[in-house]
């Protein structure tokens, strides 16, 4: 039984003691910067006069006085700020001790959770879920989760990646191609060539031609590419199409790919998990951690994975 409780009064502790270090830090900082401006003035300014100028209005004892003002604002400074980033980390480890990992092991039996770890990018490359896009330069992720459900393996991670451009003007601007949950399903059969169900397009997708199946309802819901026109219709049948456009109807965004012998799904802006930000309550945590597992596994049961291995045959 986890004691969320308790937790909020450690969560709004180490708070508190990070807006101590914080405002600790931002006061040395301000003394640091002003102590900036005297130097110039009393220091450099003086030694530049008695290069150009030959004026004797540098003396030696400016060093002392400014190295003692340097040594007693500036060393408080950066002990402060660097308490107060330990402070984050130390809540961050409490959280993910005493929170995240229980209640994972009491509401996902079977499952392996790592907070860090995440699908390669070279996976994300391999998966096709967003071959529409340039390459991502800037990738990231957490939250992996690996077991099964209802005797299919699955996994799944958090990831987080995009590229830069250039605007018109020349500046550097950040493209975000994809920030959400992807899924992996693994059937332990093997398909040849590969299945890309998008929801937006059209697209001319290098090796691959776009299909239209024989449901209108399917095709306005997903634009279909395939290397194989017999992939395509293999795996398509009328009732995995259904459930298809009953999942998009559900989320509309969730993109869908066939490579090999698996099956990735990428649902945008999705979380499982998160860890509350330091001056964010907890006590709400579990109530959505639920929620998310259950829009999770309801999802699932809507595409019905027991059924589809049998197409993939």
């Amino acid at each position: 039984m986890i004691d969320w409780k308790a937790i909020e009064r450690e969560r709004t502790r180490l708070s508190w003691l990070s807006t101590l270090y914080g405002f600790l830090a931002g006061v040395f900082k301000a003394f640091v910067e002003m102590y900036s401006f005297f130097f110039w003035v009393f220091v450099f300014l003086p030694f530049l006069a008695k290069i150009f100028l030959k004026k004797d209005t540098w003396a030696w004892y400016w060093y002392l006085i400014f190295t003692f003002v340097f040594l007693f604002q500036g060393i408080p400074y950066v002990i402060f700020s660097i308490a107060e980033e330990n402070t984050y980390k130390r809540w961050r480890r409490y959280f993910f001790k005493h929170a995240l990992l229980p209640f994972i092991k009491s509401n996902l039996p079977g499952f392996r959770y790592k907070y860090r770890k995440f699908f390669s990018r070279d996976e994300f490359l391999a998966s096709y879920l967003f071959y529409d896009s340039p390459f991502p330069e800037d990738y990231t992720g957490g939250d992996y989760l690996k077991g099964s459900y209802k005797g299919k393996p699955l996994e799944c991670s958090w990831v987080s990646c995009g590229y830069y451009t250039t605007d018109r003007d020349g500046n550097s601007v950040y493209v975000n191609i994809f920030k959400g949950l992807i899924l992996k399903l693994n059937f332990h059969k093997s398909l040849d060539g590969a299945l890309l169900l998008y929801p937006d397009g059209p697209f001319s997708l290098k090796g691959f031609n776009r299909y239209r199946l024989d449901s209108e309802e399917f095709n306005r819901s997903f634009h279909v590419y395939s290397d194989s026109e017999f992939t395509a219709f293999y795996v398509l049948d009328h009732a995995l199409m259904e459930r298809l456009v009953k999942f998009k109807r559900a989320y509309p965004n969730a993109r869908f790919s066939f490579v090999k012998n698996t099956l990735y799904i990428a649902l945008p802006d999705f979380y499982l998990f998160y860890i509350p930000a330091i001056n964010q309550s907890v006590l709400k945590a579990e109530k959505e951690y639920k929620q998310n597992l259950s829009l999770f596994f309801s999802l699932l049961d809507v595409l019905d994975i027991e059924r589809m291995s049998v197409k993939l045959s």
